[in-house]
């Protein structure tokens, strides 16, 4: 059983899982294709000790050979500094990946996003930014996703980041330079494991497009669903709860549509970019001006 050699971290909403999509098309690339995020180090309850477990249940049925590069990826991994932590006992060598996008857009589109997937109730951006403070303020990775402003202060997660891996190990890069050349993003990302592109690797398919819904069900369901996971954990049970997952997926795949999410208020957009310069321009001074 192999380390993880390449982790992407995040950023959520910012090209994360076509980048994995497009490496796991390589032929000496393991991924987890049975499930969109690798979230074992990001969990509270996840111990390294149990990483053959992790290891059956995300790459073993996908692992094609041995000598295979195994490449994870979990979103929402660079706004845990204890999943960081973990990351990094599992192997101080892997490389970092992630993607950045312009913070503004990325909150709103994660909100949305939230919207769409039953997680997020409020009416309003301006509501869920607002209540955001009393989740930011609970310290609970269980609505890490719903933290839109905090998710979006990149140069605070990279600085944790920073605590563990060496910079040479992060490779940042941006939602503009996939647009415009995902093939040089996809080959640098290869070369770190000293893999070539190969030319069957189709990078004209987008992933996890947006799509709106407006589900009070899909919330409900969420509710009940953390409730029995408390439970499971309460009492120490091993449950996987495989049906109640798939009930959830469902639900998600009926409520959901493809659309164009409304435009953000003008004024809230404004005041955001105001809140985002100083961190933005902190980002720029910490990273590389070819990752800048």
């Amino acid at each position: 059983m192999q380390e993880i050699q390449i982790m992407i971290v995040g950023a959520q909403k910012s090209g994360t899982t076509s980048v994995l999509n497009y490496l796991a098309q390589h032929s000496k690339v393991t991924t987890h294709s049975n499930h969109t995020e690798m979230s074992f180090f990001s969990k509270e309850d996840s111990k390294l000790g149990y990483f053959p477990y992790a290891y059956d249940k995300y790459f073993k049925s996908f692992d094609k050979s041995e000598d295979n590069v195994i490449i994870a990826k979990d979103a929402v991994l660079m706004y845990s500094e204890e999943g960081v932590e973990r990351l990094f006992r599992h192997n101080a060598n892997m490389h970092i990946v992630m993607v950045l996008r312009d913070p503004v857009k990325r909150a709103y589109s994660a909100y949305w996003y939230a919207r769409s997937t039953g997680r997020e109730r409020a009416e309003t951006f301006e509501i869920a930014i607002k209540q955001e403070r009393e989740k930011t303020a609970l310290n609970n990775h269980q609505w890490v996703d719903t933290k839109y402003i905090d998710n979006s202060l990149y140069v605070k997660h990279i600085k944790n980041i920073l605590k563990h891996f060496p910079k040479e190990q992060l490779h940042v890069y941006t939602v503009n330079q996939l647009k415009k050349n995902n093939r040089v993003v996809i080959d640098e990302i290869l070369n770190l494991s000293k893999l070539k592109f190969e030319e069957n690797i189709n990078l004209r398919v987008k992933y996890n497009e947006q799509k709106v819904a407006n589900s009070k069900l899909l919330f409900l369901y969420q509710q009940f669903f953390l409730l029995l996971s408390k439970i499971k954990k309460i009492l120490g049970l091993r449950l996987t709860f495989k049906w109640f997952t798939r009930l959830k997926q469902f639900l998600i795949e009926k409520s959901r549509k493809n659309g164009e999410i409304p435009k953000i208020n003008k004024d809230t957009e404004k005041e955001l970019y105001d809140f985002f310069k100083d961190y933005d321009d902190e980002l720029m001074k910490l990273i590389s001006k070819k990752e800048s």
